[in-house]
């Protein structure tokens, strides 16, 4: 054998044995939840209503967390991940603190499939069609707020001048 051969053998060798677990990875797009309202790409007025649908929930599928203009934190977090971590800690802000944060930021958590954007933030220093898309996405949470699987529904909508 080269001794080439023997580098890439022992690399593979390596990477089998490093322990990389793929347990929690699905290597299938989850399609069962879908933002049914507004359409992608539309043009919206403030306030407006996002409406979405989750296809055969599963038992821990309890909640469900929409974000305006946020990335999602990755599966198995906790939505709260978004905030800092003076927020997180219950001894200096309570849930009631905590939920006002996440809305503060563009988050909203309901048990509904339904949810009012009050108002969509202003940007600066973007171009003008920046400036008006804004991007709505919904995720799939459990019981303590973490995030279930690889589910999202997202839609991009324009706010109305």
């Amino acid at each position: 054998m080269s001794a080439r051969r023997a580098r890439l053998a022992l690399v593979a060798v390596a990477v089998g044995l490093s322990g990389c677990a793929t347990g929690d990875l699905s290597f299938r797009q989850d399609v069962r939840l879908s933002i049914v309202d507004p359409a992608d790409r539309s043009d919206v007025a403030q306030p407006f209503e996002v409406r979405w649908t989750l296809r055969d929930p599963r038992p821990n599928e309890l909640q469900f967390a929409m974000l305006v203009d946020q990335r999602p934190p990755r599966p198995g977090q906790s939505i709260e991940s978004l905030l800092p971590d003076e927020v997180r800690d219950s001894t200096r802000c309570d849930a009631a603190c905590r939920t006002a944060a996440l809305a503060a930021r563009g988050v909203t958590v309901t048990t509904d499939t339904a949810s009012v954007v009050e108002r969509l933030a202003r940007r600066h220093g973007v171009s003008a069609e920046r400036r008006r898309r804004h991007e709505v996405s919904v995720i799939v949470l459990d019981a303590d707020l973490r995030r279930v699987g690889e589910a999202i529904a997202v839609v991009e909508v324009d706010a109305a001048p």
